[in-house]
């Protein structure tokens, strides 16, 4: 295993170089995507999701997004569309990874028609970082998730308790999910 590890590192390290990408934390994210895939079984999922939501810079539209979905879990880390972790305890029920997450509200006041909404400050999207805790039972998933802005774009907090009902028609998972979000003063300060 530890020869994998250097040899995954320093191949991705001479492919990072040739290609002038020189970031410490890019290197470290592939090699252990490289480990994972070289040295563990490991699951691979490709699909799509979406939502709808209210924007909260104007009240009277909403949004619809929809993406990609990349899927990729291994015994030690996993990656889940805008989400990457390391676990700290993994078995079948429960799992309790330490986890990054991107958090992408941002608002630019150059894109606003509205002339009040002009004059407020730009807003970045940020990364979060944490713990998040998934239990299975038969009836669904209960998750908790704990994070805090690591970028210190707004340095607050959240927390997420939710509800995952899960289907499995032929191929296919269904996942509803129903929860509630707290988040810190100096959360809603910078971002509303």
């Amino acid at each position: 295993i530890m020869s994998s590890i250097f040899s995954s590192v320093e191949t991705v390290s001479y492919m990072l170089y040739k290609l002038n990408m020189r970031s410490t934390i890019l290197k470290t994210f592939i090699a252990l995507i490289m480990l994972c895939s070289t040295s563990y079984a490991y699951e691979l999922t490709l699909g799509g999701a979406g939502y709808i939501e209210r924007m909260p810079y104007n009240y009277e539209s909403y949004s619809p997004t929809v993406f990609p979905m990349v899927q990729f879990e291994s015994k030690y880390f996993y990656f889940d569309t805008t989400t990457a972790g390391i676990y700290a305890h993994k078995t079948d029920n429960p799992s309790l990874p330490f986890i990054a997450d991107y958090y992408s509200m941002s608002f630019d006041p150059d894109d606003s028609d509205d002339d009040m909404m002009a004059q407020i400050d730009k807003r970045r999207s940020t990364v979060m970082a944490g713990v998040n805790m998934s239990v299975w039972g038969p009836y669904g998933i209960v998750r908790g998730q704990v994070l805090n802005d690591v970028l210190s774009r707004s340095e607050g907090a959240r927390a997420k308790l939710s509800y995952m009902l899960y289907f499995n028609p032929g191929k296919a998972y269904i996942l509803p999910e129903i929860g509630v979000f707290w988040y810190s003063g100096m959360h809603n300060r910078y971002y509303y």
